[in-house]
């Protein structure tokens, strides 16, 4: 199999990883379809109701935060492509009664009737949740490990394409069919990416992902149900929080996870005042905010497509040192002068472009130092860690927007994310130093006895 230097990786790759990722695109869309008409979807239900909007994006959090450990435990338990397959016929269903639900509602409002539509949000956030661990610890044990930066890239550029289509998709669906009956379309592009992911299951190697060892339960077999029951799931737990342990222990990577979790938490307070500064305080405009969203996305391609060819050259750790200083081009959106659109747009291109290898950079080197047998687990800790840092930003956010103006809480925001990028090289340096010191240290104990 080759490489991926020479652009022909995918073309040499297995049948089944070019069905996998045309499926990767379907979902992605979808996902990006769902994050936006939710929203106008709520409010055409509740009109005069903001707090069930807000509800229902709360709804994500939580069950991306309920669901983040055991996501783990279940991709190294089980065969992930299969898992995915499940995961993407949930989510269709899972879209198709959110629509529902909301269409009954915007016909006719019932305190159960968005309870239930909250509870089912939360359920399809934690499909979401188990179809990424399941992804992560596919490309660990199903794709040679030359490939996986070429995976990752396409993993991740098929979400900054949903990103750039998405919004034209979501508008068309508002403008024809409503944002409630757009979710029910939305069933599609999952149904789509199960079909898809079926077929690559198909076309599958025999001696592939699908030997992925299945941990045996603890407890006794003759043990009553109950009893057996609470020690599984006891088991689980334990099993989930363990991928804690384990990243502690791979030192650099858990740096490289900090660090990105800090970087995630100036980018999630940015996000949340985003809009409205470009909006209200710079003046652009409608036009303006799709101009530097535009940029943004093309931003994140270009960093998509030009990871492959950095990683395969350079390493995932060197990447993951240098991308993060390319975040300071996002002083492009506060350094530019009244009425200016381009070093706006450049500054947060350059910045989504930097973030994309940095996300690609790190999947990577995670990927690499992970223990094979413990790829899921170790995915959801860090995915806890780092996507932990966003509901922290939003409280942050609304509290800091309380006592201070939108364009102050920005230039914080950027600043923080220039600064972040100064902390995993030193990082990095000073566990290279402490290394350097205790092999020095243990020479020396050699040498005198």
């Amino acid at each position: 199999m080759r490489d991926g230097r020479d652009g022909a990786g995918l073309r040499a790759a297995p049948a089944w990883v070019r069905s996998f990722l045309w499926a990767r695109m379907s979902s992605s869309l979808g996902t990006q379809v769902t994050f936006l008409a939710l929203p106008a979807a709520a409010a055409a239900a509740a009109p005069r109701d903001a707090q069930f909007v807000a509800v229902l994006e709360a709804m994500t959090v939580v069950g991306f935060v309920l669901f983040s450990l055991p996501s783990g435990v279940i991709a190294d338990r089980r065969d992930p492509l299969r898992t995915l397959v499940v995961c993407s016929w949930a989510s269709a269903v899972c879209m198709v009664a959110v629509g529902i639900g909301l269409v009954r509602l915007v016909t006719e409002w019932a305190t159960y009737k968005a309870v239930l539509v909250a509870v089912l949000v939360a359920i399809a956030s934690c499909i979401q949740t188990q179809a990424e661990a399941s992804t992560q610890r596919l490309v660990v044990t199903g794709v040679a490990p030359p490939l996986r930066p070429v995976m990752n890239s396409w993993v991740h550029g098929a979400g900054s394409g949903a990103q750039l289509v998405g919004p034209a998709v979501v508008g068309m669906l508002v403008a024809t069919v409503g944002a409630a009956y757009g979710l029910l379309l939305d069933g599609l592009s999952f149904a789509v990416a199960a079909v898809l992911l079926g077929v690559a299951a198909r076309r599958r190697e025999p001696r592939g992902v699908s030997d992925v060892p299945v941990v045996p339960s603890p407890g006794p077999v003759a043990a009553p149900v109950p009893v057996a029951l609470r020690r599984r799931v006891a088991a689980a737990v334990a099993e989930g929080f363990a991928g804690f342990g384990i990243l502690a222990r791979l030192e650099r990577l858990w740096a490289a996870t900090v660090v990105l979790a800090c970087a995630n938490f100036f980018a999630g307070l940015y996000g949340a005042t985003y809009v409205f500064y470009v909006l209200q305080v710079r003046d652009l405009g409608g036009g303006g905010l799709a101009a530097v969203g535009a940029a943004a996305a093309v931003g994140g391609l270009a960093g998509a497509t030009a990871a492959p060819w950095l990683l395969s050259r350079v390493g995932a750790g060197r990447v993951l040192l240098a991308a993060p200083f390319g975040y300071g081009a996002l002083f492009g959106l506060v350094g530019a002068p009244d009425g200016d659109l381009v070093l706006p747009a450049v500054g947060v291109g350059l910045y989504a472009c930097a973030s994309a290898l940095v996300a690609i950079a790190y999947v990577t080197y995670r990927q690499e130092h992970s223990p094979e047998d413990a790829a899921g687990r170790v995915a959801a800790a860090s995915r806890a860690v780092t996507n932990g840092a966003y509901p922290l930003s939003a409280a942050v956010a609304i509290a800091a927007l309380g006592v201070l103006d939108a364009a102050q809480v920005i230039t914080i925001a950027v600043a923080g994310e220039a600064v972040t990028a100064l902390l995993l090289p030193l990082w990095w340096w000073r566990l290279w130093r402490s290394g350097v010191q205790e092999r020095a240290g243990a020479r020396a104990g050699v040498d005198g006895a």
